[in-house]
């Protein structure tokens, strides 16, 4: 076996992408998950509704989620793509958990933040699982709601974050698990009403769907594949749109060669 140093690889590692999409209610995370390749559902809450999707049965516990997850990753099946819907109704399964092991009554009960504090435990087991199925080949896609909450900054002040709709702790794992968060909206433009001069500037939809993928501050989004700041979604095939753009950045490109110099002209010698 050879040393440490002769392992070295300079070619690009490319695995499935892992995903995490949040955004109000209606606004379309489940259809654009559903719109991913040999795509299989695995439907948190019930908001699969009538689309024609393959879906795994609902879980009704945190063992149900990781024995799902298990199956997944030990059997064979013909799925590439797995949706998580809602990853923001996985937390309720997991505090339950934590209060069923610690026997309290509800997740506060454990004394000021300690009740979540242990439920990094579970978080942790749950996102080592998506990642073995990762190493199966299979995309994970992980959905999730968000709110908007008022946040105090040293730097810039008082603002309102939009982020997921989980507690701060679970929210930092999910974001340091994700290559890409994306906040889906619908998008916002201004425009001035009344007479010129006495415009009044209010805010209105351009009805096209926008999955945000930087961090603005007033919203939680980031990705490791120098994406755009945003690409515009379809309402059918979404996922695709944002597949291809994730393959356009992996795609490795080949460095400019130089122009060769024209040949000469043949000069024909006085006779």
């Amino acid at each position: 076996m050879g040393s440490i140093l002769s392992q070295v690889n300079d070619k690009p590692s490319i695995r499935p992408p892992r995903i995490l999409i949040h955004g109000k209610g209606g606004v379309g995370k489940t259809t654009f998950g559903a719109s991913a390749p040999n795509v299989v559902l695995l439907p948190v809450e019930d908001g699969e509704g009538v689309l024609q999707v393959p879906h795994l049965p609902r879980p009704r516990s945190f063992e149900d989620v990781l024995n799902t997850l298990g199956e997944l990753y030990n059997e064979e099946h013909p799925y590439k793509t797995l949706v998580i819907d809602a990853i923001d109704k996985i937390e309720p399964l997991i505090w339950e958990k934590v209060c069923a092991d610690g026997n309290k009554p509800d997740i506060e009960a454990f004394g000021y933040g300690k009740g979540y504090k242990i439920a990094d435990g579970p978080w942790i087991k749950f996102f080592k699982w998506l990642d073995a199925l990762r190493s199966k080949g299979i995309t994970v896609v992980v959905l999730a709601h968000n709110h908007t909450k008022s946040l105090d900054d040293p730097l810039i002040g008082a603002h309102v974050r939009t982020d997921l709709k989980l507690h701060d702790r679970a929210v930092a794992l999910s974001h340091e698990w994700a290559d890409v968060v994306g906040c889906l909206d619908i998008e916002r433009v201004a425009i001035d009403r009344g007479e010129k001069g006495r415009e009044t500037r209010t805010a209105t939809t351009s009805g096209q769907r926008v999955l945000y993928l930087e961090d603005t501050g007033a919203l939680a989004a980031k990705n490791r594949y120098s994406l755009p700041t945003k690409i515009y979604i379809p309402k059918e095939a979404g996922y695709q749109v944002l597949r291809a753009e994730i393959l356009k950045a992996l795609t490795p490109t080949e460095p400019p060669t130089k122009a060769k110099k024209a040949a000469k002209p043949a000069v024909k010698e006085a006779a």
